[in-house]
């Protein structure tokens, strides 16, 4: 797909006035140079991108990334509240019953009840801002339309500078890449070198656990609430420090 600019794609909406449209591929225009061009013409609107089932949303005003959002489970609110121990599984459950039942916004409503505070909340979104954007650096094809014009009504303002952003995904790729070199595929497993406690993090542990219980890797990302990315960036991590190794084929 060619990369292609569209004058008055999308009709003035209740919620956005779109004016310019840069629709393309992520193989024809990769990440970075797409961010680049927003940050540059500090453009203010929503980028839309697409791969197979998920869909992302990253809203810029000036150049500036202000939020983002996923359909991907584990890069929803709920999920990083689980993975900060902000909330337990039963909260969460709880709280998403809640949610389904009067349709108030499921960070809202943790807040309303004193759950976490309004600056946990924040500080959760707008790392699940980060985390979505970074993601976007390890596709390497996708769709993606850019809608020119303000968005109204968004949860949080993140504030991330979107320079630094592109810096943080070019080492989330490099990282992907060391990943790709040491495991070479998710049917890896790995053997225990030390007998190390569990870490306090619930979802390391639990990764750790099954690391040392012989399952795989893609084993493992299917039983974590994480990416995974995170999962096997978290394993490498622990055959770095010498307390695993991938196993013999």
């Amino acid at each position: 797909m060619a990369v292609s600019i569209v004058p008055n794609a999308y009709p003035t909406g209740s919620r956005a006035r779109e004016r310019d449209s840069l629709s393309g591929d992520l193989s024809a225009m990769p990440q970075e140079d797409l961010l680049l061009w927003i940050v540059s013409r500090r453009k203010t609107g929503t980028l839309h991108v697409h791969r197979d089932e998920v869909r992302k949303l990253l809203v810029f005003e000036q150049g500036v990334l202000q939020y983002a959002s996923s359909s991907d489970p584990r890069e929803k609110l709920g999920q990083q509240l689980l993975r900060s121990q902000l909330v337990s599984e039963g909260q969460l459950r709880e709280a998403l019953r809640r949610q389904e039942e009067n349709g108030i916004q499921l960070g809202i409503l943790l807040v309303s009840e004193g759950v976490i505070s309004s600056e946990q909340l924040c500080r959760t979104l707008r790392s699940k801002t980060e985390q979505i954007a970074c993601d976007l650096f390890l596709w390497d094809d996708g769709g993606f339309v850019f809608k020119e014009g303000t968005l109204r009504g968004i949860p949080m303002r993140a504030q991330l500078d979107t320079l630094a952003l592109i810096q943080q995904g070019r080492r989330f790729r490099e990282r992907a890449a060391r990943v790709r070199d040491a495991f070479r595929g998710d049917a890896v497993s790995f053997v225990a070198l030390v007998d190390t406690p569990p870490p306090a993090d619930r979802q390391r542990a639990r990764i750790l656990e099954l690391a040392k219980a012989g399952h795989t890797l893609r084993e493992i990302a299917r039983q974590s609430p994480a990416s995974e990315f995170e999962v096997a960036d978290y394993l490498l991590a622990l055959c770095e420090l010498n307390v695993l190794r991938p196993a013999a084929r």
